[in-house]
Order: structure tokens, then sequence, then C-alpha cells
């Protein structure tokens, strides 16, 4: 029975020294966490760093594949020649075409 109540003391004992030892890990990352929330919410420079690190570089990559494929269409419209001539739609007829309106007769106001 001494036996039993020492190895329960000691099982006490060790699991208090653990519960403790958790408890100072999560003070430190609740800390951690607070400085991390704290710096981004009051340093721009920390926000624009994160920021470029979370989506700058995928900004940047969609931006490059965009100009790639506006370069590809732009070779493709390109003549043999070299030479691009923008042409109108065979429906666009002339009449359509706004020439001029009605003239109003102006009158000076004092």
């Amino acid at each position: 029975m001494r036996f039993y109540l020492s190895s329960c003391a000691n099982y006490v004992r060790f699991t208090l020294l653990i519960e403790v030892k958790n408890i100072v890990k999560m003070k430190l990352l609740f800390n951690i966490f607070f400085i991390l929330l704290l710096l981004i919410a009051f340093v721009p420079f920390f926000r624009r760093f994160l920021f470029h690190l979370l989506v700058g570089r995928q900004l940047v990559k969609q931006q490059e594949r965009a100009y790639r494929a506006q370069q590809q269409q732009e070779k493709a419209r390109t003549k043999p020649g070299g030479m691009r001539v923008d042409t109108t739609p065979p429906n666009a007829n002339d009449s359509s075409r706004f020439k001029g309106g009605d003239y109003v007769d102006y009158e000076e106001v004092k």
C-alpha cells in the first residue's frame, strides 16, 4: 500500500510538471501570436512584406501569363510580312455612321 501511494504521488508530481510545461508553452505561443498580430495591425512595412509573401508572387506570375498571352495574340494577328492591318467588319455600312446633327440657334443670355 505504501508503494502504491508513493507511485501515485510521483504520478501526480509528474503530471503537474507536464501541465506546468504545457502552460508555459501555451503562454509563449500566445505571446508570439499576439506580437505578430500587433505587427500586422500597426506596422505597414511588415504588412506589405506578408502580403508579398502570400499574394505578391502569384500576382506577378499571373501578370506575366497575361502579358505572354497578349504577345501571342499580337503575333497571330500579324501577317507573315510583318504588317498588321486592322479592318472594319464586313457588315458595317457607311449610312449608319454619325455624320452630323441639327443646328440649334444660339442666343446669348445676359
